[in-house]
């Protein structure tokens, strides 16, 4: 990763390893929020040159859209004279030039091709010097001509079938655009250099064939961007951790120092699983994916997805992070989860996972109110909490609400198959239970600030809001945010259940398409972020829990203990185990953190949720077309205004209304004409 001393201080990792400047503004920007009192009005030379160009372009229109036209002169840089909106008022100009020597004039531009400018030309009424035009064919080589010399008989061939039609516009119309915003960044030499590397990978439409084309699609700021400071070393007791390079950068070099083969990784981002599957659908195309537990499930019921290798669960090579580091417990559920018979675990590898709650202020909402989906309707904290804005995080509140008394009843929860059943009531997509959640959530509308997809952070943090539903991720987010503020807010599991969430892994049969190496390096990609060390860099970056908890290597619960244990000569403290995520056993004496006691409460117990906690979890399960309809229907007449759902009562309502404002009306009109 390219690093100058003029960057200190600025965020962001792509543009620092390719030439990328929409990456550097998209990372380094600040929204202006405050209102126009900083703009000023026109001066008044603006107004006058501005009225002469109006009049001018009325003409403009009033003579067939081309007041002009140029046939004697080739425009050039130094072709015209100084040019002036209107001679009268040359005092008035304070930049000097126009396209010719005068104000909406065409310019001859042969340069792009002889044969467009004079077609162009004669569109327009006019006729060019035909010197100028036995010159351009006899003797000079336009830019269109050059083009066209480069072409290969494959693009030519393209070209004339019309899967490629025309020229760039700029090209055409012979003009050299400069990108200056990239020479500020990076400066001329860097950028020639650059475009030196990028001549010597081109061959025939193919990199190098020792050069493996890994492309990944993840989560925004999901993996490691490197560029850490020296104050954000984490020293532990089993390793030092520490970002240098970026995560992506570090694979690579370690790919090729393992095996002697060269990986480049074109990464990129989508913002939804949503957004993925259309990308998907559209064509985009690539190796390896990063969705989340329904879309994994929908992805393998279409077939779409790679198996992961019968090598990649082979726990005696020591380079399967993964297989040797995988929590016990996420295991077990990928491998008891099944679609079409198969298990998560043949296809998917597990990278981050947690649960949904409330975020709450301890100062307002009290632990009890905080413990039960039904805060959402406390009349109590009106327009004071907000809520997910999308259908499968609004609807499992929503069923947990409608179905609280069955969830609740100790028959219920002591039942032999509980776990079982409360998957089942989780994931009703039976009609009658979807038109009773759309009333509820209808409710829950009227009673929450808002429908939220990334602000309710910044709305608890700003105290908008005196708490929100959250993914525990973006939980401890707030939480650690709002300290920095002096606030201290906790987090709430609802007694009737919790939602259990992962992000995974998997591999594209579309992209793979049967290429062994490309398999080797998507799953070593994998097994990368899984060895430990790069796990605690993007827990510490991304701040939501890993799957991984290190199997025999340490260095996991000891960031955990980093981030959560008390210290020494703390003398309030309490125990809090961890070890059914770290061994699959909660009384391993070895997986006991001591913490102050308001962890319990807090990020720690968001992160790593306690035993009780977990027994009444669910994954939410995804659902077959019929009933995706049946809830996306339901979800737009949530949040759309639903004329099907008016009565005839309410029909007939509206019309007398509509009937008298217009007789009023009238009435009204009727008085003013006499």
């Amino acid at each position: 990763m390219l690093d100058m001393e003029q960057w200190a201080g600025f965020e962001g990792r792509i543009w620092r390893e390719e030439v990328n400047v929409r990456d550097f503004i998209q990372k380094n920007y600040k929204p202006y929020d405050g209102d126009e009192s900083f703009l000023v009005g026109p001066t008044d030379a603006t107004n006058k040159l501005w009225g002469a160009l109006q009049k001018l372009q009325k003409e403009e229109r009033e003579k067939g859209g081309v007041l002009d036209c140029e046939t004697e002169v080739v425009s050039g840089l130094t072709a015209y004279g100084p040019g002036y909106i209107d001679e009268s008022m040359k005092d008035l100009e304070q930049v000097v030039g126009l396209q010719t020597d005068k104000p909406l004039k065409r310019a001859f531009m042969p340069y792009g091709g002889i044969r467009m400018a004079e077609q162009a030309a004669e569109s327009y009424g006019y006729e060019i010097n035909p010197e100028l035009k036995y010159v351009f064919e006899n003797y000079m080589t336009t830019h269109n001509d050059a083009v066209f010399a480069a072409y290969t008989n494959e693009m030519k061939l393209a070209r004339k079938t019309h899967v490629v039609t025309g020229l760039p516009d700029t090209y055409g119309r012979g003009r050299i655009v400069g990108d200056y915003r990239r020479v500020a960044l990076y400066g001329i030499d860097y950028l020639i250099a650059q475009k030196e590397a990028d001549k010597a990978n081109c061959g025939c439409g193919n990199m190098y064939d020792d050069v493996i084309r890994l492309r990944v699609c993840s989560w925004e700021e999901y993996i490691d961007e490197g560029g850490w400071s020296d104050d954000e070393v984490i020293e532990l007791e089993d390793g030092t951790v520490f970002g240098k390079q970026s995560m992506i950068k570090d694979f690579e070099d370690w790919y090729y120092e393992t095996y002697g083969k060269r990986v480049k990784v074109e990464y990129s981002c989508f913002g939804t699983n949503e957004e993925l599957y259309s990308q998907l659908t559209l064509g985009d195309s690539f190796d390896l994916i990063c969705p989340s537990d329904y879309m994994i499930m929908k992805l393998m019921a279409e077939d779409k997805l790679e198996p992961l290798s019968e090598d990649f669960f082979d726990t005696g090579n020591e380079l399967n992070y993964y297989v040797k580091g995988v929590s016990p417990y996420i295991n077990s559920v990928f491998n008891e989860n099944e679609i079409n018979g198969e298990s998560w675990s043949r296809y998917a590898a597990g990278y981050m996972w947690g649960i949904t709650g409330f975020v709450y202020n301890p100062e307002v909402v009290t632990k009890e109110e905080a413990s039960t989906w039904s805060l959402l309707l406390n009349p109590k904290f009106n327009r004071q909490v907000t809520i997910k804005d999308n259908v499968r995080d609004a609807l499992f509140p929503t069923i947990a609400i409608l179905k609280k008394d069955l969830l609740l009843d100790d028959s219920f929860v002591n039942s032999k198959d509980y776990q079982k059943n409360l998957l089942y009531e989780m994931n009703d997509t039976d009609e009658s239970i979807i038109d009773e959640a759309e009333e509820r959530l209808k409710d829950i509308r009227q009673n929450v600030y808002s429908f939220e997809t990334d602000s309710g952070k910044a709305d608890l943090i700003s105290g908008k809001v005196v708490a929100s539903l959250q993914w525990s991720g973006d939980g401890v987010f707030a939480m650690d945010q709002s300290e920095e503020n002096d606030v201290y807010l906790n987090w709430g599991t609802p007694e009737e259940c919790t939602n259990l969430w992962f992000d995974g892994w998997v591999m594209l049969k579309s992209g793979i398409k049967g290429n062994d190496d490309k398999k080797h390096a998507a799953q070593s990609f994998i097994n990368f972020l899984s060895r430990s060390d790069n796990v605690v860099r993007n827990m510490n970056y991304i701040g939501y829990t890993s799957v991984i908890s290190g199997g025999d290597n340490p260095l996991v619960y000891e960031y955990v203990d980093y981030c959560y244990g008390a210290e020494e000569d703390d003398t309030d403290v309490i125990e809090y185990p961890v070890g059914f995520f770290f061994a699959g056993d909660d009384e391993d004496e070895n997986y006991i953190l001591t913490i102050n006691p308001e962890q319990a409460d807090r990020q720690l117990s968001a992160q790593y949720p306690q035993m009780d906690v977990i027994k009444r979890s669910a994954v939410m399960q995804y659902f077959d077309n019929e009933a995706n309809d049946r809830i996306n229907q339901m979800w737009i007449n949530v949040r759309c205004f639903n004329l099907n759902r008016i009565s005839a009562k309410h029909w007939r309502t509206l019309g007398i209304a509509a009937g008298v404002v217009i007789i009023a009306t009238g009435i009204i009109i009727i008085k003013k004409r006499k």
